[in-house]
């Protein structure tokens, strides 16, 4: 059991005669059920002998319900187009269907002071409701506000769930843990031969979550950098925002000329904390874990910031990332926790000014050294200029402290 929500509409007429006729409709509208609706107006299909359907006017429920909407006049967002569908080959009676409705439309919001339809189409081999809700809260107490669609997908998910086991449905993996689609390889690759612009093959964003589903695969438990590649060898330009501070905090994805952030394309599964399990502090300056589950994408900062960089600052090619695989690797200095030390990385600085490094407790530290005298004991990418500043002032402070001591006596120290 699915649901989605349509383009939101100012008005309920075109709507109602679109569900109830059929009136451009993608299908045959002949088997259609009046479910139930929370408004005076009833039933508008009229039947004949047969049971069939001889007149169908949505008048009385058309007046009824702009009424209802034209008390809000600060939004165009009035009314609401939902359908509920089962798997193929599974049914439920009219009277299920009602409770399924309600249930559903409670779990968003509506109540006893709402109004809306819904109408049961028996036409496909996927049986399907779709209800008209009207936005507008019946209570000038309350201002006639609109009913809030925050987070309205999730609640509408878990709404499904519960009536799968109500009802003894096929319970349908929710969102989070698929795609939203079921590609197989043979059906993915005719789909990487077609042509990016000739609109074929299912909609914009099936056809880049396809070829980001494939990137992942592709890049579980190897590195960020690694999936930048896979995602522009299946077709996807990955677009990283990087914060000030030189680490990634967000990620967009491009395809057929168009952009959208991973929040947006897939928000379970393609941002950065979705793929890798990190997400940048910056009051610790470092990636930290989200305590979440993830794709698996390992981001190591040492390693992965070069591909990072260079996804920030432009679209990068198949060139670019062999570049960076035979770039020296970057500057690096690290800390010795048990001593307060400082041992070089794959490039040592420390040793140059060895002596200043020591007996430097209390001395007034920049923002990298502070950095590299953290508790994590991580190595952190710092530039050279920055950390020649703070051995400067650190040897600084040693010498004041040494003529103090010398005019003062070897235990002195400043006064609290």
């Amino acid at each position: 059991m699915i649901h989605r929500k349509l383009s939101y509409r100012n008005s309920s007429g075109k709507t109602l005669r679109y569900i109830y006729r059929g009136d451009g409709h993608e299908h045959a509208v002949v088997d259609i059920h009046h479910v139930a609706s929370q408004s005076f107006a009833q039933d508008p299909i009229v039947r004949g002998s047969d049971g069939l359907p001889v007149e169908i006017n949505t008048d009385l429920l058309e007046s009824e319900l702009d009424s209802l909407a034209d008390k809000n006049q600060r939004s165009d967002l009035r009314f609401a187009h939902y359908i509920i569908s089962l798997p193929e080959n599974e049914k439920l009676p009219t009277a299920q269907w009602e409770q399924v409705v309600r249930y559903y439309l409670a779990a968003l919001g509506y109540d006893d002071q709402s109004k809306w339809t819904a109408v049961l189409h028996n036409d496909t081999d996927n049986q399907h409701v779709h209800i008209l809700a009207c936005r507008v809260v019946n209570n000038p107490e309350f201002g006639y506000r609109l009913i809030s669609d925050s987070n309205d997908h999730d609640r509408g998910m878990a709404a499904m769930r519960d009536l799968e086991k109500c009802f003894g449905l096929t319970i349908t993996p929710s969102p989070a843990e698929t795609w939203g689609m079921d590609l197989d390889m043979a059906s993915y690759k005719g789909l990487q031969k077609r042509d990016a612009h000739s609109g074929m093959g299912g909609s914009w964003i099936t056809r880049i979550r396809t070829r980001l589903a494939h990137a992942v695969e592709q890049s579980r438990g190897s590195s960020f950098s690694n999936f930048l590649q896979n995602c522009r060898r299946n077709g996807v330009d990955p677009i990283v925002k990087m914060h000030p501070d030189g680490y990634p905090v967000g990620i967009s994805y491009g395809f057929e000329g168009r952009y959208l952030s991973g929040s947006k394309i897939k928000s379970t599964r393609l941002t950065l904390p979705a793929l890798t399990g990190q997400k940048y502090c910056s009051q610790q300056k470092r990636m930290m874990p989200t305590g979440r589950a993830s794709e698996g994408i390992i981001y190591d900062h040492l390693r992965d910031y070069p591909a990072a960089k260079l996804c920030a600052d432009r679209t990068p090619t198949s060139k670019d990332f062999d570049e960076l695989e035979q770039a020296p690797p970057p500057v690096v200095v690290s800390r010795k926790e048990e001593s307060g030390g400082l041992e070089a990385g794959k490039r040592s600085v420390a040793k140059a000014e060895g002596e200043a490094s020591r007996n430097i407790a209390g001395a007034p530290l920049s923002a990298s050294f502070a950095m590299l005298s953290g508790k994590s004991g991580i190595d952190e990418l710092v530039s050279l200029d920055n950390l020649y500043v703070d051995l400067a002032l650190n040897a600084a402070h040693a010498r004041t402290m040494r003529r103090l001591r010398e005019r003062f006596g070897v235990g002195f120290d400043f006064p609290h």
